[in-house]
């Protein structure tokens, strides 16, 4: 094999898709100077950043006055639109390199997982999660809740019928690897073709995709079942955990507890003293899906997919047992607590951030 790829090396060199010089073997798709010069943006250091900054302005607009809280959205981007690297994002998206669109997916995904972004099968390398939010969600680092699926931006069938694939996807499936969530292409369509976008403005953008994208709610309302099962414990039954390998349930929706313990409420787990399963299903739970695009200009596009997933939430996802719903996707708490709103964060990634 290695004699193949020295062959093939001399009749096709490998060149850097960024300033077109032949690689070295030890090189992949950048040589190491335009590596070393790549225009970072950082963005997954600072949550506060231009491009978050940007999107979470478009989610403020849309709200009604009356609106409940919305929690600030992240956003990141692997590096600036600029200049030669420019040929990056082109590559993959007219040039059909998948190879490097999968390897920038990566090198994201490395990123967002030093930042918190982590699914479920994440590296053993990754930071240790803190412990998790009062009320028994499981957050990862930085208070970020576990990324429970990657979701590419898709493209109308027509587009993907004739390109042969998807940019964004090829993008997410290097993301998700990286962070050990899984890759989701079945949540989310687009149902109208909106034509190119990079003549029009910020307004016409924003027109140019709005409806463009339906979810699937059966399909998002999956990934309540997506958080992991504490090390050790084996289900029980469906959104329930074992306190203790071996042990029976006591009742319907009960784990039993060690000898001569009580049992717990209805609908939550049992454990050894001090101990909790990693998710408590009486509790609302949150699902995190990572949106995946290749370049945030106006971040309309991103935007669009994002209500589409929100308008598919409606009240797939369970209400607390022994709360009422207050209004449209809110629960109502007991008295003298807050309502919360169950189910679902949504946070967005690219490869390319265009200033």
């Amino acid at each position: 094999m290695r004699l193949f790829g020295a062959i093939r090396d001399v009749l096709i060199p490998a060149k850097c898709a960024v300033c077109g010089r032949v690689l070295l073997r030890d090189e992949w798709h950048l040589c190491l100077g335009c590596l070393a010069d790549m225009p970072l943006t950082f963005f997954w250091m600072t949550p506060h950043n231009k491009m978050a900054d940007a999107f979470n302005d478009l989610i403020q607009r849309s709200l009604a006055d009356d609106a409940p809280y919305e929690p600030y959205s992240r956003a990141t981007a692997l590096f600036y639109y600029q200049g030669e690297y420019e040929h990056l994002t082109k590559a993959v998206k007219y040039g059909g390199n998948a190879a490097l669109g999968i390897w920038l997916g990566q090198m994201l995904g490395r990123r967002l997982l030093a930042a918190g972004f982590s699914g479920a099968t994440a590296p053993t390398e990754k930071p240790a999660a803190l412990p998790p939010k009062p009320g028994g969600i499981p957050f990862g680092v930085g208070g970020m809740p576990p990324v429970t699926a990657v979701v590419p931006v898709p493209l109308h069938w027509r587009r993907r019928w004739r390109r042969g694939y998807n940019q964004a996807e090829l993008i997410a499936r290097g993301v998700a690897e990286a962070i050990g969530a899984p890759l989701r292409t079945d949540i989310l369509r687009k149902v109208r073709s909106t034509g190119s976008q990079t003549k029009l403005s910020h307004e016409e953008r924003l027109a140019n995709v709005a409806s463009a994208f339906r979810a699937d709610g059966a399909a998002l309302a999956s990934l309540q079942s997506r958080f992991p099962v504490k090390p050790g414990m084996t289900e029980a039954v469906p959104g329930m955990t074992e306190a203790v390998p071996g042990m029976t349930e006591s009742g319907p929706g009960m784990t039993e507890r060690e000898p001569g313990m009580t049992e717990a409420e209805p609908g939550m787990t049992e454990g050894v003293p001090g101990m909790t399963g990693n998710v408590i299903p009486s509790v609302v739970e949150e699902s995190h899906i990572l949106l995946v695009d290749d370049v945030f200009t106006t971040g309309a596009t991103l935007f669009s997919a994002r209500q589409a997933l929100l308008a598919a939430m409606g009240d797939r996802f369970p209400v607390k047992p022994g709360m009422t719903e207050a209004g449209p996707g809110m629960t109502e708490a007991a008295p003298g607590q807050t309502a919360v709103k169950p189910g679902l964060r949504i946070s967005v990634a690219t490869l390319a951030y265009a200033q």
